[in-house]
Parts: C-alpha cells; sequence; structure tokens
C-alpha cells in the first residue's frame, strides 16, 4: 500500500509527553524529531535528557525516525531509545547531510542521491534545517510523485502563517505610519527566541529600523530566557494579556518580571491598544508581535 504524507507522525519541540503514534495510525510512514530544547518543563522535565526521553518515545518499531541536529546529551537519548525499540535511524550529519550547493542554493544528499534545492521562501536561517527534514522524510518514504524538482518547488513556496509572517494590510497595519512594519512570530521559548533573533540579524542588516516588541506570555515559559537573544535589536517592549486564557500571564506581571532583568516595558490591554502607543507608531519603526500562539492569533483576528 503507498502512503500518504498523512501517514507522517511529527513531532515537533512544542509538543510533550509520551505519544504512541500507534493510537493515530496503525503504522506511521515515519516519525520526525526537530530539536530539543527547553520547553514544557512543567510537563517533560527540567534537563534535556528528561525532554529528550519524552520526545525519543514517538518513535515506534521498524518505522523510520527522521531526526534534526541534536545537542549531544538528547542525541544520546534518542539514539538508545530507538535502538531499543528498534526504529531505524535517519539523521541528519550521519544517515544523511544538507548543506550549500555550489550553485548558491541547498544540497540534501544521502547515499548516491543528490536532491538540489533553493532557499525557503520562509525567512530565517533556521527554516533552512526544517526544509532539510522535510526533505530527509520525503526521500526516507519515498512517496509518490516526490522528486528532486517536486521537493525544490515545495522548499520554495512553501508558506507558514505566524511565522516571521509579515502583515501589509489591515486593521493593525493601518495602525502605524505609511513605512512602519509589522511581524508576527509564534516563538515562545528560549530556542525559537534565539532563531528569531538570528532572522532579525539579518532583517536588521538589510534595513535597520527601531525594533517595538509587543510580547504576551504564558505563566509557565522563561521570560528571561527568551528575551536575552532579542535584547540586541530591542527599542522597546509592550506586554500585553492573553484574553481568556487562564495560563496568561498577565501583562503588569511580565513588565515586573522584564523590569527585573533590566529591561524596561509597559502594558497594554491589547495588540491594539500596544501599537496605538505612540513610540509604536512613530517613524521607519518595525513591529514584532511574538511570544505565543494565542497573541500571534489574537493579532490576525483584530487585523480583519
Amino acid at each position: 500500500m503507498s502512503r500518504t504524507p498523512a501517514d507522517v507522525v511529527l513531532l515537533e519541540t512544542g509538543l510533550g509527553g509520551r505519544f504512541d503514534a500507534t493510537n493515530v495510525v496503525a503504522r506511521p510512514a515515519a516519525t520526525v524529531i526537530t530539536p530539543v530544547g527547553f520547553d514544557h518543563m512543567a510537563f517533560l522535565g527540567n534537563t534535556l535528557t528528561a525532554i529528550a526521553r519524552e520526545k525519543a518515545a514517538i518513535q515506534n518499531p521498524g518505522v523510520p525516525s527522521i531526526v534534526a541536529e541534536q545537542a549531544p546529551e538528547a542525541a544520546a537519548v534518542i539514539v538508545a531509545f530507538a535502538e531499543d525499540v528498534g526504529a531505524p535511524l535517519h539523521r541528519q550529519g550521519h544517515e544523511w547531510r544538507f548543506e550549500d550547493s555550489p550553485d548558491g542554493g541547498l544540497r540534501y544528499t544521502c547515499d548516491n542521491l543528490a536532491w538540489d534545492l533553493t532557499e525557503p521562501s520562509l525567512p530565517g536561517p533556521h527554516q533552512r534545517d526544517n526544509a532539510a527534514l522535510a526533505a530527509a522524510c520525503l526521500d526516507v518514504c519515498r512517496f509518490p510523485g516526490v522528486s528532486a524538482d517536486t521537493v525544490a518547488e515545495g522548499v520554495a513556496r512553501a508558506q507558514w502563517p505566524g511565522r516571521m509572517q509579515r502583515l501589509t494590510t489591515g486593521a493593525l497595519v493601518d495602525l502605524l505610519p505609511p513605512d512602519g512594519e509589522l511581524w508576527l512570530d509564534t516563538a515562545h521559548n528560549p530556542m525559537a527566541a534565539e532563531a528569531l533573533a538570528a532572522t532579525l540579524d539579518k532583517l536588521q542588516r538589510t534595513d535597520r529600523r527601531p525594533l517595538h516588541l509587543v510580547l504576551a506570555m504564558l505563566d509557565d515559559k522563561d521570560v528571561g530566557g527568551f528575551i536575552a537573544p532579542l535584547t540586541r535589536h530591542l527599542t522597546s517592549v509592550t506586554a500585553v494579556s492573553l484574553e481568556d486564557e487562564p495560563r496568561g500571564r498577565a501583562a503588569s506581571d511580565l513588565v515586573a518580571a522584564l523590569a527585573n532583568l533590566g529591561r524596561p516595558a509597559r502594558a497594554a490591554r491589547s495588540v491594539t491598544d500596544a501599537l496605538s502607543l505612540p513610540s509604536s507608531n512613530r517613524g521607519p519603526a518595525r513591529v514584532l508581535v511574538t511570544g505565543s500562539h494565542l497573541l500571534v492569533g489574537a493579532a490576525l483576528n483584530a487585523n480583519g
């Protein structure tokens, strides 16, 4: 029986808890483990080893396990679990590689196979890593119709709302001056913030602007770890509360936490109020709404 992409069980760093893939499909075509970082520690544990142990449990007997590059302690746990249950490993940097190609694009290689791909349409150097995992998964699964051309086209055309997404029209955009920019990103943990900061590095080098952060977070998130890599870019931070979310951190609490970290901030009732404040609405500003999927969703709704 041929398999379709719906048969793949994907484990992102944001998902947690032990997970039996057989509850979803009788036999998935593959499992995918993205880089393991510190998140959901109340459920997964306080060490990278403990978190990796929970992530590794998605692997199934006889099911290919496509694994991104990992910290050594996480990699050891994932490999041990795969060997224990009999899941064939396909690890970046071991069984397959993803690197710059001679013509300036990207190249996926595995054994005698080589696929030349374009740069991902999604902004940020971390999207190269996501493209690498997607290419490896498609190669290993041997889905019908998959070729170097179709994979390259998919990488070049991929869209992912809320991941470094720029809004160019709408009610929120109208609150900014004509030369202002409004960006959304669902980063919400330190690893994601590092990736976001690297994306901002390139954006700011190309077109440096004051960067105003609109921030909301759940109460179990690491505010200090999240804000640290972004500090080098920040002009101001405005904290907002997550309405109707019991686990949302109050804007006043976020302001206090940021003040303790030496990062002054102010509070607003909503994204709309935050964008209406003078410092976010003057000159060629760049506004970034981040810290929570819920906040990004609220911004998309408010923008219409």
